[in-house]
C-alpha cells in the first residue's frame, strides 16, 4: 500500500515539475517535495498502529472442525 502510494506521488511530482514545467525545481521546492511523503509515510504507518494493531502472539481459544 505505501509502495503504491509513493508510485503515485512520484508520478504527481514527475507530470508538475519535469513534464508540464508548471513550478521551477528550486532547493525550497526539493525539500518540500521530499519532506511531505516522509512526513506522510510516518503519520500513515502510526495511525494504522492504532486502528489496524497487530500482534506477534496468537492464542487459539477454539477449535473448529468443518462438517
Amino acid at each position: 500500500m505505501e509502495a503504491l502510494l509513493l508510485a503515485i506521488y512520484a508520478t504527481i511530482v514527475w507530470l508538475i515539475f519535469f513534464k508540464f514545467k508548471l513550478l521551477p525545481c528550486t532547493t525550497s521546492a526539493k525539500v518540500i517535495v521530499v519532506t511531505i511523503p516522509v512526513v506522510g509515510m510516518i503519520t500513515l504507518i502510526l495511525l494504522l498502529n492504532v486502528f489496524a494493531p497487530s500482534s506477534g502472539e496468537i492464542d487459539a481459544t477454539q477449535y473448529k472442525a468443518q462438517v
